[in-house]
């Protein structure tokens, strides 16, 4: 396991710590189910078999898609209020 640590993501403010939430659901979702975190003193540290953690996020990160089912449906559906 290599140990990253996160300095600009904090516990606080609030926009800094649901980006480190963020960063660790991203990589435990595409790359490492077993990646752990924690948040000291320097900021979130994060536990992962991802050799590269910036060569990864540059070069094989995916983007989530983004929908909003709570508007009626995702837009993609035959039974959307209007399918775009």
């Amino acid at each position: 396991m290599t140990r990253y640590c996160c300095p600009g993501l904090r516990p606080e403010p609030l926009g800094a710590y649901l980006a480190g939430l963020g960063l660790l659901r991203l990589i435990s979702e595409q790359v490492d189910p077993a990646a752990t975190a924690l948040w000291s003193d320097d900021g979130l540290v994060i536990d992962t078999t991802v050799a590269d953690l910036a060569g990864w996020l540059v070069g094989e990160y995916r983007p989530t898609p983004v929908i909003s089912p709570w508007n009626g449906g995702s837009g993609f559906g035959i039974k959307d209020k209007e399918p775009k």
